[in-house]
Order: C-alpha cells, then structure tokens, then sequence
C-alpha cells in the first residue's frame, strides 16, 4: 500500500507546491506567515480573516497546463491491476485520476473525502483530504478542517484505523517529510512496530533518516540531484525501477536470477537486492535454489542472514526454511569438502531440526551419497550423531551403517551400531491394566538391523573385543530402562524372559535391536572363546558377577557350555561353585549345560550335582508357600 503526499506533485509537469508552499500562495498578498506559525494554523487564521483559502488551493492546484509525473505513473505501475491497487493520497490534485486513466483502461475505484471507503475492505485510490473535483470546502487545509476530519467528524480517522490495523501488509509512503502536516495526522493512526513492514523513500539526509527511524520506518534513500531542474529525479527512477520489477514475468524472474547466479561475486548493490529479494518469495526462491549449487552461493546467503534460522534451536521453522535447508542440505552433499568449511566457520555449531532432518535424508538417501568420498561421509555422520535431536533416528544410523565399509571404516561402524542398537522406551496402553513403557521397535528398524548384523559376522573375529563392551552396555540398559519404571524386579527380568534362548533356536524370531544386540553378543562371545579364551573367561565370570542383569548371566552361562578349553567337569563345578543351578531366568540355559556336560562328568562331580540338586534353595523355599510352592516344585 502507498501513501503519496504533495512532493508526488512537486516535480515537472506537474509544477505544484508541498503544503507549506501552498499555504504561502494562499496568504500572497494577505497576512505573511507567523515565525514557527504552523501552517494549518496559519490557514485557518487567514480563513477567520476571510480569506477564502478553499477556493483559492482549488484554483491553485487545477490548472490545465500542470501533468501527473513520472512519480505518479510508477506508483501505479507497482500495482498489477486495479482490483489490487491501494494508493492513500493526501494531495487534491488529480494527476493520480489521470495517470490511472491512462495506466487502466477500465478504470480505477476512486474515493474522495469526506465520502471514504470502509477502510478493511478498501482497493483503488483514495483521496484522504479531499479533492478538487468536490466542493472546495471538503479540502482539508486548516485546523478547523484537520479537527473535523480527525476528532469531531472522524471520518478519516476511522479510514485509516479501519486500514491499518487490520492488514498486516507492507507500506511504503513517498512524498512526505517528517515534519509535513499531513503526515503528523497519518502517523497518529499508524500501527505499533511489528505489525507489518514500513518503507519510506527520502532524501539522503541524516536529520530525516533519524526522525523517520525513530517512528519506525525502514528508510529508502535516495541522493539530491544538483545538476538539473528537479532534485528528486532519483525517486522518480527508484520507482520506475521498482515498477517495472513488479511488473516482471515469472520467466523474466527466472532469467534474471540465473544471469546473476551465472555471473561474479561480490554483487553490485542492485543484483545484491534482487537477490536477497527472492529468498524471502515462495517462488522466486524456488529459481534461486535450483540456478545456486555451487558452494560460494552458501557463503553469501549466510553473510546475508538468510540462514541464521537453519542453526537456531529455539525458532520455529516455515515453508521458507524449509526449502532453503534443503538447497543447503543438497548443496553440502553434492560438494561436501566446500560445505565442511562453512559448517565449521560456525562456532559453536547448532542446527534446527529441520535442517538436521534434511541433511541426514541427503546423506542417506540422496543421490549422490552412495558416490560420496568416504572421509566426508564419515564426518557428515559424526556431525549429525552429535547434534541429533529428540527422536527415533535408528533407521538413519542403519542406513549410513549399510554405506560404510566396516573394516576400512571399523571406527565409524562402531559408532553408528551403537546408535543403531540404542533402546527406545515408549508408552503404551495395555488392555485393562493401564499404561506402561515397553521398547519401541518398527519393522523398517527390524529389517534393517537385521540386514546390519550380516555385515557385521564375517568380522566377528577381528571386532568382538570392541563390540561386546558396546552390545554389553545396550541390553543393560534396556533392562534397566523397564526396571526403573516399574517393569521388573531383582527376580524377574522382563527383557530376559522375552528371549527363549541365547542360542539359535527356533523360538527367536523377532529381530528387534535388542535381539540383535544378543544374538551379536553370543557369537562375538563365541568367537572370543576361539580366539582368545583367556578374555573370554575374563569377560563371563565379570557377567556373572552382574547378576542383575539376567540376559549377561544367560550369556555367560551359554559361553561356558560352548567354551571348547573346558572340561565337562569344569563346566559343572563352574555352575556349582557361582551358584546358578537354581539361578532364577536361567533355567533353559542352566539345562542345556547340563545336558551336555552331565553325562561325560566324573562320578565326583555328579556327586556334587545331585548333593545340591537336593539341597535346593532354602531361602526360596522359606519364601514361597501354596500353589507357587507346587510350581518351584516342579521347575526342581
């Protein structure tokens, strides 16, 4: 929307006075101007005298000779139509009506005061303060007049309340100075800062520039022309330039910002507009990204403040951010050493979501990430790891984990499969019996883990010293997951009863991450025993020792029944000795030792076996009584 004052008018052919030159043609010849008299007052003193300063302005500003401007015509041009056009003029001239006439062929709705329109629901030209087409007495010129027009009467009062308080859109005022009159009377009506965007196209003066920010404007300079007739020239061809942008095609749009993205950096200030212009339209932008991929293009929008949201966590993200993490995403992708460099110009890095999230889907599924250099993988990945957000992201580590070669990037396997194998607790609603957590496994996650784990097995060898610490800490803490929020107890482990056995068994058929993580521990475990038993040993006896943790003890005790440097007696005494013939959730491995290490025993051994078979487990017996006793029973 455009508010025109009286400097609109001022320029050749038009050749009219600002409002306060206009009250000095007025007063010729009457009573001179009063040292500090303002100029309505001054009006309205001469009117009392009987002056008739109406007819006179209306006689002033009607004369044929005098054209609209070149300011007139390019304030139109910013308009496409006239159902989109909203031009507030506080001139009486009608050098607007004129080049209407001439720009609209059809026409323009136009208001004159005191009959304005309501102001919410306005389009066309208004003439706030009246014209010289009306009655003389309907211009507002004196006190008198601003009073009825503001105060008594009110009618442009309520126009302009009714405008601006109720569109949120940007306004540009052209042809005022800080001090005109007219615009005193506009800006008590203005909304607060914030509501929408303020523009004003002045002089190159500091005064100005300082009173206009200090209402709120964003100033639009231009410089006084010195060497010609009229020293707003500048404005004129401001407009005319901002005119005919607005009038552009998208295909002219689209041109236009490839042969600046085609050409050198810095940018001319001009071409630095036009671009930074385009980031903030939901079109133009879309030009700008796909014509932008090299990655000096990233360095300029950052210096431009375009990006500052895509390394915020704390602003909310829109469809503009939205696009541009993705051309910044696709950008770092395509040429990763380049876009390391900017990331790492942040210091301390952040990233929104929405730019994580985007960044983490080109990596892993993009196009040009399975050609990707290794190195540069790698660090995308460790980059991401460390700012992920709040979430399930299990399904991205997996994907990265399928393209990285393990052994020439054993480090990085390590990592991503510990991020993969990561228990994630939720909470469901159980059918009469309320709310609780359980582990969250979808079957994209299942799929692919188990997919991860065949990678992983050719090099069990080489990896299971590393990889057990890690498959060690995840099945704890899932088990201590459930525990703390109620799901458990010292003697019943929920996680390890939901595994019928360590070994391959026809009943494990689920391949959740933390199946996985135990199927891994049991053959690492088992390589280990073949490779280095002396750590074996090391590592099943520090499992048993952890004995709330009832999948580490089942472990343990499969690795002893497996353990080729023992003797069956061994396994036997080993059982005995730890206390784990009765070991509560371990039964089914507890039996499978002894079905393979009893029958080869030293009849000593046996001896102890069935010596404490029978003495069983008194401190069970002393706490369990009834129908639960008939169980314990049976399970001895």
């Amino acid at each position: 929307m455009v508010f025109a004052g009286s400097g609109v008018s001022v320029p050749s052919p038009a050749d009219y006075p600002n409002y306060l030159g206009l009250a000095k043609q007025i007063g010729d010849g009457c009573a001179p101007l009063r040292d500090k008299e303002a100029p309505e007052k001054y009006l309205g003193r001469l009117a009392a005298n009987g002056v008739k300063v109406h007819a006179i302005a209306r006689k002033l500003l009607s004369r044929p000779q005098s054209c609209p401007t070149a300011l007139h015509r390019s304030i139109l041009r910013l308009f496409p139509s006239p159902a989109r056009t909203r031009v507030v003029t506080t001139n009486f001239d009608q050098h607007f009506s004129a080049a209407a006439l001439e720009l609209f062929p059809g026409g323009l709705a136009q208001y004159e005061a005191p009959a304005l329109p309501v102001g919410s629901r306005f389009n066309g030209l208004v003439y706030i303060h009246g014209a010289v087409t009306r009655e003389p007495d309907t211009l507002v010129l004196t006190d008198a007049d601003f009073g009825r027009a503001y105060l008594t009467e009110g009618w442009a009062r309520r126009f302009l309340v009714q405008l601006l308080s109720t569109r949120e859109t940007a306004l540009l005022f052209v042809g005022y100075s800080g001090q005109d009159v007219p615009f005193q009377y506009i800006a008590r009506a203005l909304p607060p800062e914030g509501v929408g965007p303020r523009y004003v196209l002045t002089l190159d003066d500091q005064g100005d520039i300082d009173h206009w920010h200090g209402l709120g404007f964003d100033v639009v300079t231009y410089p006084r022309q010195t060497d010609g007739p009229d020293e707003h020239q500048a404005a004129a061809e401001c407009l005319t330039a901002l005119a005919d942008y607005a009038r552009l095609s998208l295909f002219e749009h689209a041109t236009t910002i490839r042969e600046i993205v085609d050409g050198p950096l810095p940018l001319d200030d001009e071409r630095e507009s036009r671009l930074r212009d385009c980031l903030d339209h939901p079109v133009h932008r879309r030009f700008f990204v796909e014509a932008a991929r090299e990655p000096r293009w990233l360095a300029w929008a950052e210096s431009t403040g375009a990006l500052s949201a895509l390394f915020s966590t704390t602003r909310v993200s829109d469809e503009r951010d939205n696009e541009l993490a993705h051309w910044y995403a696709s950008s770092i992708c395509s040429n990763p050493k380049e876009g390391l460099k900017l990331l790492a110009a942040r210091v301390p890095l952040q990233m929104s979501d929405i730019l994580w999230t985007t960044l983490a889907r080109r990596l892993c599924y993009g196009s040009s990430a399975p050609a990707m250099d290794a190195e540069d993988r790698a660090v995308l990945a460790i980059l991401l790891l460390r700012h992920a957000p709040p979430g399930d992201h299990r399904n991205l580590w997996i994907r990265l984990l399928e393209l990285t070669p393990i052994v020439a990037q054993v480090d990085l396997a390590l990592v991503l499969l510990d991020a993969a194998l990561q228990p994630v607790v939720g909470l469901r609603q159980f059918f009469g019996h309320g709310a609780a957590l359980e582990l969250v496994d979808d079957d994209q996650v299942q799929i692919g883990i188990a997919e991860v784990v065949d990678e992983f097995r050719p090099h069990l060898g080489l990896l299971a010293p590393r990889l057990l610490p890690i498959l060690e800490r995840h099945i704890c803490t899932a088990t201590r997951l459930l525990r703390a929020s109620g799901i458990g107890n010292a003697t019943w482990d929920s996680v390890g009863s939901s595994r019928s056995a360590i070994e391959k068994h026809s009943q494990n058929y689920e391949w959740t991450p933390l199946f996985v993580a135990i199927e891994l521990a049991r053959d690492c475990l088992e390589s280990l025993l073949g490779s280095e038993p002396v750590l074996a040993r090391a590592l099943i006896d520090t499992w048993v020792s952890r004995s709330d943790c009832q999948l580490l003890v089942r472990l343990a005790i499969h690795g002893v029944c497996e353990d080729g440097s023992r003797t069956v007696d061994e396994k036997m005494r080993w059982l005995l000795d730890r206390g784990l013939l009765y070991r509560y959730g371990s039964k089914h491995e507890v039996f499978r030792l002894l079905g393979k290490a009893y029958p080869g025993c030293a009849q000593r051994t046996r001896r102890l076996l069935l010596a404490a078979a029978q003495k069983g487990t008194p401190d069970r017996r002393r706490e369990t009584s009834g129908d639960d006793m008939e169980e314990l029973g049976a399970y001895e």
